[in-house]
């Protein structure tokens, strides 16, 4: 009796573990990605908190993106969202988004019944990292 109480405890962290991988790659098959335009950024806390405040534009949102073509309800996004970024990278990307004729969009991977979350930021559709910095 006691091997098996040993066995149990050996393998249940581990199908828990199992388990909680399977239920996340369900919820990730799921998901779907959605590209948002943005506008306006806050300067000050870019540089003393090394994020961006950005605005989502509504206005400009492509609503073919949503399941059955159909614009999100109000209230899906908030107002503005903060994207993190390395100390080292708070002036190119500044510089990046100020630059006239780059549009900047936010990537947002979206799951049944929650709230968008940010994914990646994009300049001229691609990763803000690979997009030329002249």
């Amino acid at each position: 009796m006691k091997n098996k109480l040993y066995l149990a405890g050996l393998f249940l962290p581990l199908l828990c573990f199992l388990a909680a991988v399977g239920i996340y790659e369900y919820r990730q098959t799921r998901a779907y990605e959605i590209t948002v335009p943005v506008s306006g950024y806050d300067p000050r806390s870019l540089i003393a908190g090394h994020y961006i405040l950005l605005t989502v534009d509504e206005s400009r949102i492509n609503c073919t993106q949503f399941p059955d073509n159909s614009c999100p309800p109000a209230g899906f996004f908030e107002k503005s969202y903060k994207y993190f970024t390395p100390e080292g990278d708070a002036r190119p990307l500044e510089n990046l988004i100020r630059k006239p004729g780059n549009i900047t969009e936010l990537l947002f991977t979206v799951h049944p019944n929650q709230p968008p979350q940010i994914k990646d930021l994009l300049i001229n559709g691609q990763n803000w990292k690979d997009a030329p910095q002249n």
